[in-house]
């Protein structure tokens, strides 16, 4: 049985959804689903929860500091500047 239930807000206000010029739902959840592609929603998954790197403590995007995979040593060396 369940003695407690505790709802846990968004930061988003989803009274926005009042203000978009075209509604495509009931809600501002119903219009996400049917807004995008799933391919967008990976692509904006990945933007909330992106690659990082820490370097000493310090959190860096990898995307700005990757060629391709990990960042080289030329970049990190640029990465430990930014401390």
């Amino acid at each position: 049985m369940l003695n407690e239930v505790k709802v846990y807000k968004s930061f988003i206000n989803e009274k926005i959804f009042n203000e978009f010029e075209t509604q495509r739902g009931v809600s501002l959840f119903n219009h996400s689903a049917n807004s995008n592609y799933i391919d967008d929603f990976i692509s904006v998954a990945y933007v909330l929860c992106l690659d990082i790197i820490d370097v000493n403590g310090y959190i860096f995007i990898n995307d700005f500091f990757k060629s391709c995979g990990n960042p080289k040593e030329n970049e990190l060396i640029k990465l430990r500047s930014l401390e």
